[in-house]
């Protein structure tokens, strides 16, 4: 970034209008710190992650509207970043200063992909594009998310990950299993996630299960052995990931919310361990993906075939 625009960033004021979805706000989050640690004033919308303000105090995060007015939005910030998904509307386009952005794809007919943004006599082309250029590049949305922002705006990655601040102590023996995800297709067995818990458990470590507030009665009538949690917001999680030393989890939010965290993980997938949306933000990373895997009438064999034997050997006995 040369001088010109590194004293244009640090005058910024950003908004940042996400996807509502877990493990999207996360890398939403990164886009926010990249800016915010680059110098510009970055403000957050999503009502999930508002209950957890206190803990981003270098973001300033509001609850979402019913509407978003974008004659409103464009004259208050010097530039509006979008969700695709969530937030696209042609109207939108009549302001020079918002960009769209998507994980992975823009639809052809709505004509945007490669749109630049006009801030204040600057012209950023292609702010309007996908983070993921090529899922086959092997590396994670986070770093893809550092190649947009270095790319259209000429912001290095950040060397210190967003920091997130809680008033917990990390539980050196603490063990959290997310073993559920709205995608039931994504999920490995819970008898397996029992199995693991069960090993754990004779290895010394302490052991929870944590799912949504409306999965929690059926999932205690399942799982009878261990405690099963749920959290009312975000905060909440955040805090009782903050203080664990490991998250195994299916593909999901969990996951991602531990690695902000720093925390290390375990991530169960059918699908190759260098997928783009493993989780990739600071702490060790471990996908766990299968040796073997094949359709049979439509649907993929996988779940038997996960080398449970790598997370064993990693996590060890707690002494």
């Amino acid at each position: 970034m040369d001088s010109k625009q590194e004293n244009l960033i640090k005058d910024l004021n950003i908004l940042v209008l996400p996807l509502a979805a877990l493990g999207d706000l996360t890398v939403y989050l990164r886009l926010a710190w990249l800016f915010s640690n680059a110098g510009a004033r970055v403000t957050l919308v999503s009502d999930l992650l508002y209950t957890a303000k206190t803990c981003f105090p270098w973001l300033n995060i509001e609850k979402e509207s019913c509407k978003v007015d974008y004659r409103k939005n464009c004259s208050e910030y010097d530039l509006v970043i979008a969700c695709y998904e969530k937030y696209f509307d042609s109207t939108a386009l009549d302001y020079k200063n918002i960009a769209f952005v998507t994980a992975k794809k823009i639809s052809k007919k709505a004509n945007i992909d490669g749109r630049s943004v006009e801030v204040k006599g600057m012209i950023y082309n292609g702010a309007t594009r996908p983070f993921c250029l090529n899922s086959d590049a092997g590396i994670t949305m986070v770093q893809w998310v550092d190649r947009y922002v270095f790319d259209v705006y000429g912001i290095k990655p950040a060397v210190q990950p967003a920091p997130v601040l809680t008033d917990k102590i990390k539980n050196n023996n603490k063990i959290l299993i997310f073993p559920t995800t709205p995608q039931k297709k994504k999920n490995y067995w819970l008898n397996g996630f029992k199995v693991i818990a069960h090993q754990l458990k004779r290895k010394g470590w302490d052991v929870s299960f944590v799912c949504m507030p409306v999965e929690e009665k059926e999932l205690r009538d399942k799982i009878k052995s261990f405690p099963v949690v749920s959290f009312p917001s975000v905060e909440l999680l955040l805090k009782a990931v903050y203080e664990s030393s490991v998250v195994i989890s299916n593909d999901s939010g969990g996951g991602h919310i531990a690695s902000l965290c720093g925390v290390k993980t375990f991530t169960f997938t059918r699908r190759d361990k260098s997928f783009t949306w493993r989780p990739g933000f600071s702490g060790e990373n471990q996908v766990i993906s299968p040796l073997i895997r094949f359709k049979v009438f439509g649907r993929y064999i996988w779940r038997p075939f996960l080398p449970l034997y790598i997370v064993f050997n990693k996590i060890g006995r707690y002494e």
